[in-house]
């Protein structure tokens, strides 16, 4: 597989994923229950949510646009970091409300970072630390948003 069907693919798939997740803060679950007014817990999503489109598109077209055709990419040597990035990701997913935040971005950070190669331990450490409460303190002080 060339480099500019794969991009293709992974920025179709991005762009749809976008799409389910803002259709699902149309959901009348959020209309229910107040969350669907402005400077909520829906709010800021929908705009990562349309950023994460419009990053798509954008990569869309430089796939498009790009020329050399000659790259081929082994989608068996990413399998490992992928595959271990996916099952990460559904880890953090389903212990999001037990653990609490800082802790569990912590770990998934750092967890991230080993999977994906990154060996200089040290700044993975502050890395790990400082991305999670960086999230932390803008979700809770600037937007007023409670996180687990």
């Amino acid at each position: 597989m060339n480099s500019k069907a794969g991009d293709l693919i992974l920025a179709g798939i991005l762009l749809t994923l976008s799409a389910v997740f803002y259709l699902e803060t149309l959901s009348e679950a959020y209309h229910d229950t107040g969350l669907a007014t402005l400077n909520n817990a829906v709010f800021y999503p929908r705009i990562l949510l349309l950023a994460l489109a419009l990053l798509s598109v954008g990569m869309m077209v430089q796939a498009w646009l790009r020329w050399d055709q000659g790259h081929n990419v082994s989608l068996v040597q990413y399998l490992v970091p992928v595959g271990g990035v996916l099952v990460f990701t559904i880890l953090f997913a389903m212990i999001f409300m037990v653990v609490p935040f800082v802790l569990s971005g912590t770990l998934y950070c750092a967890g991230i970072g080993l999977l994906l190669g990154y060996r200089r331990h040290l700044i993975l450490l502050l890395i790990s630390v400082a991305v999670p409460g960086g999230i932390w303190l803008t979700f809770e002080m600037i937007l007023g948003i409670q996180l687990p």
